[in-house]
Formats: C-alpha cells, sequence, structure tokens
C-alpha cells in the first residue's frame, strides 16, 4: 500500500491488540495495543478501501509526513502505521490514559482549565511558527488529548481535513461541509465572501477562531451553539455575527474570568485579521496562569 512508504511500518510490533475499538472518532475507529512494551493508540482509517484514489493517498502522504516532523510535548507524537486487515490501515500513537480534554475535566473538575488552554495554545504557536506555517484545521475539545502529567496535547492534527474526504464532504465540494460549523471561522464557511478560496481560508487565523470555541467548551463542558439542534443553520448565525454568549455563574464557578472570556471574543473577531495570534494567546494566557499560581 503506497500510504504505507510515507511513514515507519510497524505493524510488526504491535502486539496484544484489543479485539473491539475502545472509542471511535476523527474518522477511526481507536483500538488500544502496545509497542515496545507501551500502551499505544491505534487508530483504524474507515473506508480506505473505495477511497483508495492517487489524489487521496497523495493528500494522506503529505500529512502523515508532515506529522512526522513534528516534535512539541503539546503535540500527540507519531510513531508510524500498521496494517490492518486486507486493505486498511492505522495510525499508531500513544496510548493518553486520561483520554480526551473533556473526559478529564469530568474526572478531575478542579483542574485549572486556564493551564490547559495555555498548553493548547502553546502546541498551536507551535504549528503556526514553522515554516511554512501548519494548520491544524478542526481543533476542538475532541482533538485534545490529556497526558498522564495532565499536560493538554493536539491531536489528529493536519489528518482531520482528508479524514473528511474520507468520511464524503469531498464530493460536496462546500467548504462548509468539511469540518463542523460549530468550530469553524466564518471565512471557512464562505470563503468567497472573504475573498478567499477555500485552501486561503485555512489559515492559522481559523485555528484562533476555533480556540475560542475551546475555551467555551472547556469552561461550560457544550459544544458551540449547543441549543442548535440543526448545525446546518450554525453557518447562518456565524456569518450573521452570532457567537456563544456568556455561560454564566457555573463556568465563572470553574475560573473563567473576564480576562478569559475577553480572550475568546477576540478569537471570534469576523475580520481575520484582528484576531490574536497564537503568541499573542500564550503571552496572555501565561499571565494568567503566573497569576493564579501566586
Amino acid at each position: 500500500m503506497d500510504i504505507l512508504r510515507s511513514a515507519p511500518d510497524i505493524t510488526s510490533g504491535i502486539t496484544g491488540l484489543s479485539n473491539r475499538p475502545i472509542t471511535t472518532g476523527g474518522g477511526g475507529d481507536i483500538y488500544k495495543a502496545d509497542f515496545k512494551r507501551a500502551p499505544v493508540a491505534v487508530k483504524v482509517i474507515r473506508r480506505l478501501s473505495d477511497r483508495d484514489s492517487a489524489r487521496w493517498i497523495k493528500l494522506v502522504r503529505r500529512e502523515l509526513t508532515n506529522w512526522m516532523r513534528l516534535s512539541h510535548p503539546n503535540i500527540l507524537e507519531f510513531y508510524g502505521v500498521c496494517r490492518h486487515g486486507p486493505y486498511g490501515f492505522a495510525l499508531v500513537s500513544p496510548w493518553m490514559h486520561h483520554g480526551g480534554v473533556l473526559a478529564y475535566l469530568l474526572e478531575y473538575p478542579h483542574a485549572n482549565r486556564a493551564n490547559l488552554l495555555l498548553d493548547v495554545a502553546t502546541g498551536l504557536k507551535y504549528l503556526h511558527s514553522l515554516d511554512p506555517p501548519l494548520v491544524h484545521g478542526d481543533l476542538s475539545a475532541r482533538n485534545i488529548l490529556v497526558r498522564e502529567s495532565g499536560e493538554a496535547c493536539l491531536a489528529d492534527f493536519g489528518l482531520s481535513r482528508v479524514l473528511l474526504k474520507v468520511e464524503g464532504s469531498e464530493s460536496s465540494g462546500s467548504s462548509a461541509l468539511q469540518g463542523n460549523p460549530r468550530w469553524l471561522a466564518p471565512e471557512r464557511l464562505d470563503p468567497h465572501k472573504y475573498g478567499m478560496s477555500p485552501t486561503e481560508s485555512m489559515a492559522p487565523a481559523s485555528d484562533v477562531y476555533s480556540f475560542g470555541m475551546v475555551v467555551f467548551e472547556l469552561y461550560t463542558n457544550r459544544i458551540p451553539f449547543h441549543e442548535a439542534h440543526n448545525r446546518y443553520i450554525i453557518p447562518v448565525k456565524v456569518l450573521a455575527g452570532e457567537r456563544p454568549s456568556h455561560p454564566g455563574m457555573e463556568a465563572i464557578d470553574k475560573g473563567l474570568s473576564d480576562t478569559i472570556w475577553s480572550i475568546a471574543q477576540d478569537c471570534w473577531k469576523d475580520n481575520w485579521e484582528e484576531r490574536p495570534r497564537a503568541e499573542e494567546l500564550v503571552q496572555r494566557l501565561a499571565a494568567i496562569v503566573g497569576h493564579d499560581a501566586q
């Protein structure tokens, strides 16, 4: 399989693969296994056999190559790929004992959410500082994992765009469907309105917008626009300038200060040029975390 040439094939080193998926998400089923005597997550990509086109393979190989060269504590490591069945393949990364960040916060409700946000912003700063900048493209709480140390890291980097295509969004030709509109920046929902192509709209500023939605998630344990049951109305709301309302006292009790809420609001600015850069997010959150530690 051509895709296996884009990253180390570690199939022979995988042992103890669970019989059933432990969880699902990000376009694949996630199994638990061992690699070099350490637990790993084995994400089996769905529906590869009927998407085995030359263009699709090229996209996957490019994203795997990008992921392989990343090295940062706030970015989930990528060990390699392994075969799964006659046609499938899987991505292998460290097993995160705490799982996703929202599950972690349910287990540790008094955890410092500003610290977790600082970890996420630091990961974004790293991606955006590369030359050329790398864009996550699908930032949300579901793609943030927590290490045993309590440090947050970004997962499903880069492949989100490809996996969305695997699930069929490519055929629609609409950038609005290539991602969940609850987290997407307005310029990604309607690039032409902002004088952009869909590719141009996939920029660091769009990750920053999504970061604002992560702020909302971590202090509410709710998805953005949770009151809207029809996700297809959300682009209309966002393009009309609507954003999540302040969640109130329950979130304040969890540590949501006016300063942190103002960060989210700055991330949600309609004009992408007015949004803070990831570097500024790190500076502002570091100041908050430093104050909390005193």
